[in-house]
C-alpha cells in the first residue's frame, strides 16, 4: 500500500511512541516503512577502516576490516580488529599495537599451517623470527611521523596501508547498533528495527530481512561472522511480516547505515526464536474493517489507549489475582507489543495521545 509523507510520519510516532513505553531504557528508534521490495545486487565486503572520534570522550575507536592475503595470492574471508585508543597516545603505540594483533590472528595462523603441513612431510618446521607486518599511515601523498597523536593520524582524507593494500579511513562513518529482535515473533505480525544510531540519515539507510529453517542456522551465523554474509536474496525495507510459510524459520535483520553518500559498515543480528504461529482473528480486526483508508479531508481520526505498563504487568499479584486468567505468555511484552502495534496502525490515525502508567 501506499502511504503519503504525512501518514508515514505518523506511524514513525506509533512505533516510537509505544517503544518508550515499553522500555525502562534509554530510548530507541523504530521506524515503519509500508514499501518493499527485493534487492538484486549487493557487493562483497571489502576491506575498510572506520574512525570514530567525537568531542567528549578522550579516545578514538578504530575497526579496521582487512582481507588477509593468503600464500597463494588470493583473499580469505575478512577479519576484523577493534581498537580503542587514546587521542593524545603516539601513532607509533596504536600501530605496534595493531600490528601485534595482526600477528596474533595472521601471521601465527599462517606459520602453524606450515609446520604442519612440515610436520606431515616429516620435514622441521621452520624456525623464523614473526614477520613484521607494514603498517603506515598517509595523508596528502606523505607518510605520517608515528611520533604525531593518534588525533592528528586518524584524521579524513588519510589512508591507512597494510601490507601492500591501502585503505581509505571513514572518520565518524554513520553507524547503527541494532537491538536484539523480539524473543516473540509471530506470524502476520510486523517486526520493526529497534536501534540506536549515530551519524546516520536513517531514512536513507536500508534495513534487509532474510528468513532461513534451523538447518541453516550455523551456515548463516558464519557468515555474519567472516563477513561473507549476501543480502542479494534478502527482503529490502524499514518493516517486515512474517508470512505463515514463515513459522518455523529464523529472522536475520541487517541494516546498512548511510548518511548522504556516505556508507557505515552493516550491523547484523538474528533471532534467538523462530517465528511462531499467531492469534487467530483478533477483535481489533474486526474493527478495523471500518477504518482501511485515512479520513476525508478537514476530518481527522484519534484513538486512545491506556496501556498496561510492563512493570505492573510482571509482578506475583498481577500473575496470581490482577490478571490470572490470563496466560503468562499473554503479559509478556513481547507479545502485547506486536498485538498493540498492529491494532493501532490499522486506524490509519495521525494523532495518539498515548497514557501510560510508568515506574
Amino acid at each position: 500500500q501506499k502511504v503519503n509523507m504525512q501518514s508515514l510520519h505518523a506511524f514513525q510516532f506509533v512505533t516510537f511512541s509505544l517503544n518508550r513505553l515499553f522500555t525502562h531504557s534509554k530510548s530507541r528508534t523504530i521506524f515503519v516503512d509500508l514499501h518493499r521490495c527485493y534487492v538484486r545486487n549487493y557487493s562483497i565486503k571489502m576491506s575498510s577502516v572506520f574512525v570514530r572520534n567525537v568531542e567528549n570522550d578522550e579516545r578514538l575507536q578504530i575497526s579496521l576490516d582487512l582481507k588477509v592475503p593468503r600464500e597463494n595470492g588470493q583473499t580469505s574471508a575478512v577479519k576484523t580488529f577493534n581498537l580503542n585508543r587514546l587521542k593524545h597516545e603516539e601513532l607509533r603505540l596504536t600501530v605496534e599495537r595493531l600490528r601485534l594483533n595482526l600477528n596474533k590472528k595472521v601471521v601465527k595462523k599462517s606459520k602453524k599451517k606450515k609446520n604442519k603441513t612440515a610436520n606431515n612431510d616429516e620435514s622441521q618446521p621452520s624456525k623464523s623470527e614473526d614477520l613484521e607486518v607494514p603498517i603506515e599511515i598517509i595523508h596528502n601523498g606523505k607518510v605520517i611521523d608515528l611520533a604525531v597523536s593518534n588525533e592528528c593520524a586518524w584524521v579524513e582524507g588519510a589512508v591507512l596501508r597494510v601490507w601492500e593494500e591501502e585503505i581509505s579511513i571513514c572518520y565518524n562513518p554513520p553507524s547503527v547498533k541494532l537491538e536484539n529482535l523480539p524473543k516473540t515473533i509471530m506470524a502476520g505480525f510486523p517486526l520493526f528495527p529497534e536501534a540506536e544510531y549515530e551519524f546516520t540519515d536513517v531514512r536513507k539507510s536500508e534495513f534487509y530481512w532474510q528468513t532461513f529453517h534451523e538447518k541453516d542456522l550455523m551456515k548463516f551465523k558464519m557468515e555474519v561472522n567472516k563477513g561473507t554474509f549476501n543480502i542479494s536474496s534478502a527482503v529490502k525495507g524499514q518493516s517486515f511480516t512474517p508470512h505463515p510459510d514463515n513459522v518455523g524459520q529464523y529472522i536475520l535483520l541487517a541494516c546498512v547505515p548511510r548518511n548522504g553518500d556516505r556508507i557505515g559498515k552493516m550491523e547484523i543480528v538474528i533471532s534467538a526464536n523462530v517465528v511462531t504461529v499467531g492469534p487467530d482473528l483478533c477483535p481489533f480486526e474486526k474493527r478495523s474493517e471500518f477504518t482501511k483508508e485515512h479520513s476525508a479531508n478537514g476530518e481527522f481520526r484519534i484513538v486512545s489507549y491506556n496501556l498496561l505498563a510492563q512493570i505492573y504487568a510482571d509482578t506475583d499479584l498481577a500473575r496470581t489475582e490482577l490478571f490470572s486468567h490470563c496466560p503468562p505468555s499473554a503479559l509478556d511484552m513481547d507479545y502485547r507489543k506486536h498485538l498493540l502495534l498492529k491494532e493501532i496502525l490499522g486506524f490509519w490515525i495521525l494523532f495518539i495521545p498515548l497514557l501510560c502508567l510508568l515506574k
